[in-house]
């Protein structure tokens, strides 16, 4: 059974679609930019290991979190600034750009599982079989 839709629900909606449009459009900019440089301009072709290996440490990343718990709540950080920063370091811009593109759209393809589903499933399910239970 659907609720009925209220005014609110149509000005948050307006709103938040002011907020993600901008995003959305100077994130196709960098894309585009990107994708331009590295095919008009002759930037130095970073090695193909390099690349791979980018892209999957910054897949991996996106999923990982740490979680620091605090007399006042838990804080949580995410890991996928320092795929970014070391990619900086090891590749071009451009790039990265795209490398973090491929990144974050490949494991789309595969439905990939949250972090959160994985490590209750594997709490509740361990790996290992269970020993059986002695016959009486």
């Amino acid at each position: 059974m659907t609720s009925p839709k209220n005014s609110h629900d149509d000005a948050t909606d307006r709103r938040l679609w002011l907020l993600i449009g901008p995003v959305v459009v100077l994130a196709l900019v960098a894309v585009a930019g990107s994708l331009t440089l590295v095919v008009r301009s002759e930037p130095v072709m970073p090695s193909w290991v390099l690349l791979i290996g980018f892209v999957i440490f910054t897949s991996l990343a996106d999923h990982m979190v740490i979680w620091i718990r605090l007399p006042s709540g838990r804080v949580s950080s995410g890991w996928d600034d320092l795929a970014i920063i070391v990619g900086l370091v090891l590749l071009p811009p451009p790039w990265v750009v795209l490398g973090t593109v491929a990144a974050i759209t490949i494991p789309k393809f595969f439905g990939r599982t949250s972090a959160i589903a994985f490590s209750s499933r594997s709490v509740r399910e361990p790996c290992w079989p269970r020993p059986a239970a002695p016959s009486s």
